[in-house]
C-alpha cells in the first residue's frame, strides 16, 4: 500500500483556522471595551479621590486620638472638595461630604469615617458612600518622647580614689 505525500493544507482547514482566529480576537476586543468604559467611568475617578481622603481622614483621627486629644468631637460632619482628572479631560473638583464618629476609652478606640460623594447621573443612585472603620487598642506616647520606669538611676562606677572613673581602652 503506497502512501500518498500531504503536500499543502486544504482550503477547509485555513477557513476554520481563521474563524477560531478571529473568534479569539474578537472576544479579546469585546472585553477590552468593557473594561475601558467601566474604567473611563466617571464614578471610577470620583470614587478613588473618595476614598483617598476617608483614608487620610482615619489616619488623621486616629493619630488624634492616640497621641491624646480629649477634646477631640465624636461626631463630626464637613463639606470639602476632591480634585479628580480622568484620561482627556480637564481636572475638576467634586464636592464630597465627611462623617467622622468616634467611640472610645482610654484604653481603646472605635473611628469610623464616611465620605459621600455625588453618583453617576446615569444611574438611578444619585449619591455613593465610601465607609472606613479603624480601630486603637491603647493610647500612645507622644512621637519623640522617652518612656523610662520609674526607680533610681544608677551613678557611674567609683574608683579606688573615690572619683567616677573611666574604663580603659
Amino acid at each position: 500500500m503506497a502512501v500518498r505525500d500531504q503536500g499543502g493544507y486544504a482550503l477547509v482547514e485555513v477557513v476554520f483556522a481563521a474563524a477560531v482566529i478571529s473568534v479569539g480576537v474578537a472576544g479579546l476586543l469585546g472585553a477590552m471595551g468593557v473594561f475601558a468604559r467601566f474604567a473611563a467611568h466617571p464614578d471610577g475617578a470620583v470614587r478613588s479621590a473618595a476614598t483617598l481622603l476617608a483614608e487620610q481622614t482615619l489616619r488623621l483621627a486616629q493619630d488624634a486620638y492616640k497621641y491624646g486629644s480629649p477634646d477631640l468631637p465624636r461626631d463630626t460632619e464637613w463639606q470639602a472638595r476632591v480634585a479628580i482628572a480622568g484620561p482627556d479631560a480637564m481636572p475638576t473638583n467634586v464636592p464630597v461630604t465627611v462623617r467622622t464618629h468616634v467611640e472610645g476609652s482610654p484604653e481603646s478606640a472605635a473611628i469610623d469615617v464616611a465620605v459621600s460623594y455625588p453618583g453617576d447621573p446615569k444611574s438611578t443612585n444619585r449619591s455613593a458612600t465610601v465607609s472606613l472603620r479603624g480601630t486603637l487598642a491603647v493610647l500612645a506616647p507622644v512621637p519623640g518622647t522617652s518612656i523610662t520606669r520609674p526607680g533610681l538611676v544608677p551613678g557611674p562606677p567609683v574608683g579606688r580614689s573615690g572619683l567616677a572613673s573611666h574604663p580603659s581602652r
